[in-house]
């Protein structure tokens, strides 16, 4: 069994979160055994297949268990905290395929699955002035998805140029299922979990050069519709953020060994952000009759330069 490697593990967790303040007190403490278990078989010295399983904890902000609002000037909105809230529990499950090739080169594919136990939204709640969101728990919440992994070098000629520079693609797709409860209010009988996008593209194309000191970057992300905030289908609606594309650069060169200055561009398209309410709850934002823009906003462009000194 040389070629089979375990990991088991335990991990004790004591949390106390308290909120005082003149009309309320919120109390939040509580101790959590977290298992994990890691499993490696190699196939061969290049090739492995991995499994492993982990049990996490999400507790509540501060924002989120706070019972009070604030105004939320990017959203102008109220947002609220629900000190009722529960510590969200989720069980972890990844199985990987992966093989290395030539100089740090990789290929993986997997899967993942996720169990929540009062997973924690943002909801729409009606007003007749400023609109309010605030936090609750569902009864519990699911989420599987596949995910592929590339890193390649451009050219395997160590003479060309090309050589130096390499691809990282990582691309996933996510199914999202929210168990809403008996009691719920919600005009809808399945939708996906608040926040989790149903795809995710990440590529970068990377240049480096450790003897002339020079390594550069340039990624490219972006993630499918996201639910920003749940409604019930009646006097609220649900609430998504439509994809983006981002763009950010940089390019980093060593002065000496210990100076080295970067320059670079965050957010190079400065795509709009958009927030479009689901009225027909179809999950989909492709029907102007229905599908009504509450907000388009910049996030705006960050070109920033510095300049380090190591100690070393």
């Amino acid at each position: 069994l040389k070629d089979l490697s375990v990991n088991v593990g335990l991990r004790l967790e004591s949390f106390e979160q308290k909120l005082n303040t003149d009309t309320i007190e919120v109390i939040n403490n509580n101790t959590n055994l977290l298992p994990s278990l890691n499993i490696r078989y190699s196939l061969n010295p290049n090739m492995s297949i991995k499994f492993a399983y982990s049990t996490s904890v999400n507790r509540p902000a501060f924002r989120e268990l706070s019972p009070f609002s604030f105004y939320d000037f990017d959203y102008r909105s109220d947002i609220q905290g629900n000190s009722n809230l529960k510590n969200c529990t989720i069980n972890n499950y990844d199985l990987r395929w992966e093989t290395y090739f030539g100089n740090s080169e990789l290929f993986a594919i997997g899967g993942f699955y996720k169990n929540f136990t009062n997973p924690i939204e943002m909801a729409y709640v009606i007003r007749s002035d400023a609109p309010l969101f605030t936090f609750v728990n569902s009864p519990g919440a699911q989420v599987a998805g596949i995910e592929l992994e590339f890193k390649k070098l451009i050219s395997n000629n160590k003479s060309s140029l090309f050589n130096k520079m390499f691809i990282n693609l990582n691309l996933a797709y996510i199914s999202s299922v929210i168990d809403l409860g008996e009691t719920t209010n919600e005009a809808a009988a399945n939708r996906a979990l608040q926040g989790q996008a149903p795809y995710i593209i990440n590529f970068s194309l990377n240049y480096l050069d450790p003897k002339a000191g020079v390594s550069a970057e340039l990624r490219y992300n972006v993630a499918g519709p996201r639910l920003f905030s749940t409604g019930d289908g009646q006097e609220t609606f649900p609430w998504y953020e439509v994809p983006r594309q981002m763009i950010d650069f940089n390019v980093s060169k060593k002065i000496s060994k210990k100076v080295a200055l970067s320059v670079g561009v965050i957010n190079l398209l400065d795509a709009a952000q958009k927030i479009v309410e689901d009225a027909n709850l179809d999950q989909k934002l492709n029907n102007a009759s229905s599908d009504r823009v509450i907000q388009i906003g910049y996030a705006g462009q960050r070109i920033f330069a510095a300049l380090t000194w190591s100690l070393r």
